[in-house]
């Protein structure tokens, strides 16, 4: 059985980490030597470079404390750099740009923020008004009420509209939060912690919800600690107060020092291949994978491939 499946996983591709995915892409973030202090003087950010590409999903991963959020929030312009530049569809971002009301809403119909607490961003009588409260401060009444009642069905939470968001379940409040963002219809949407506080199904759909987003287009800038959310990246940066390395999900899951300095887990599919590859020896399976999608795709092969030797 070692002799066949020797080297399938990368005949079935999964040694294929989307390499040439940012090649010509544009660049919609760009962040130059960016550091942010807070205002006790602690240093929270240290010279900060990175590059977000249109239409990629890109996770910044660390430890608690590593100034993730910070980052997050200097991306949306609710923070802004001690030092350093930070640049948005190549023009640069700063405070007095987004007091300007034209550039203020042009930015925030662009970009949309969803917290890590949905309570922070859950504040009016019901979900319908929560859902429709970007859109009235950007759109006309009309589009507004169309995009809130669009975003309703397409998140499948429109019977929750006329409820009283503290009277719904966690699971739901953290979709009615991102449907109060997906209902300015950005182009680029940034997630603290998007699966946190969740029970596995919530946290599964929103993994599958990210996908999908993405597929349609949609810029992906998150922040995690899940792996298996993580595994869904495009890209990562791993962060420390600097970036400390940047690659593909793979590289950072095979990175057994990395992970251990900077309190890092991998996804559970990849914890039962590397056994399956340990136990068969090192020769047997040439890439792990790391999300269940590889993990399917490998092990079919590897029954389909046994099932032919028995023909």
């Amino acid at each position: 059985m070692s002799e066949n499946i020797n080297n399938i996983s990368n005949n079935i591709g999964i040694n294929n980490d989307n390499v040439n995915k940012n090649i010509n892409k544009e660049i919609i973030f760009k962040l130059k030597n960016v550091s942010y202090k807070y205002p006790d003087g602690t240093l929270a950010l240290d010279k900060i470079n990175m590059e977000v590409y249109r239409g990629e999903i890109l996770a910044i991963i660390g430890s608690n404390g590593a100034g993730k959020t910070t980052l997050l929030k200097i991306l949306n312009g609710l923070e802004f750099p001690s030092n350093g530049e930070v640049y948005f569809e190549g023009k640069k971002l700063t405070e007095k740009i987004l007091t300007n009301k034209e550039s203020m809403k042009y930015f925030r119909s662009r970009v949309g923020f969803v917290f890590q607490d949905p309570d922070i961003m859950l504040f009016s009588p019901t979900v319908w008004d929560d859902v429709a409260f970007g859109p009235l401060h950007l759109y006309s009444k009309e589009k507004a009420i169309n995009s809130t009642d669009k975003t309703l069905k397409d998140m499948n939470i429109y019977k929750l509209k006329d409820k009283h968001p503290y009277n719904i379940s966690g699971g739901e409040k953290k979709k009615a939060s991102i449907a109060s963002v997906m209902s300015i219809e950005p182009e680029v949407i940034l997630m603290d912690e998007p699966t946190s506080y969740l029970d596995p199904k919530s946290k599964k759909y929103i993994i599958q919800l990210i996908k999908k987003l993405n597929k349609m287009g949609k810029t992906i800038v998150f922040v995690s600690h899940d792996p298996n959310l993580i595994s869904v990246a495009d890209m990562c940066y791993v962060l420390n107060k600097k970036i400390i390395f940047s690659g593909y999900p793979r590289d950072v899951f095979s990175n057994v020092e990395l992970l251990e300095r900077e309190n890092l887990d991998v996804p559970e599919i990849t914890k039962l291949f590397k056994k399956i590859k340990d136990d068969l020896g090192n020769n047997n399976i040439d890439k792990i994978p790391i999300n269940i999608d590889e993990g399917y795709e490998l092990l079919k092969s590897i029954l389909n491939n046994v099932n032919n030797k028995k023909e």
